[in-house]
């Protein structure tokens, strides 16, 4: 099964990468990543404009590349059964007008 938008021929070079560089040194790429999406998301909250839009747009693909990684590694079943029970949950607290974050 491959992660949600992830073809079938980046299915193969997600494994390969994971393969090829080994589970520690991409979980360590993944984290980097996530870093650099946090700072260009504090840098477009301090001052928006579209350069920096473009940047949270590579940041995000860079995350998601990395996380499809996570997933093969760690589970995408478990992972996809975790964001269905989340999804729903948050539908419920919507419906009940629940604004409480928990």
């Amino acid at each position: 099964m491959t992660p949600p938008s992830i073809s079938p021929v980046q299915y193969k070079t997600l494994n390969r990468a994971i393969d090829t560089y080994g589970q520690e040194p991409q979980i360590r790429m993944c984290l980097e990543e996530m870093t650099e999406l946090s700072y260009a998301l504090l840098k477009w909250l301090r001052k928006p404009d579209d350069e920096k839009v473009g940047n949270i747009i590579d940041e995000l693909a860079d995350v998601r590349v990395t996380v499809a990684q996570m997933e093969l590694m760690f589970g995408q079943d478990e992972v996809q059964e975790r964001i269905d029970f989340k999804v729903d949950r948050l539908q419920k607290r919507l419906e009940k007008g629940n604004d409480e974050i928990r």
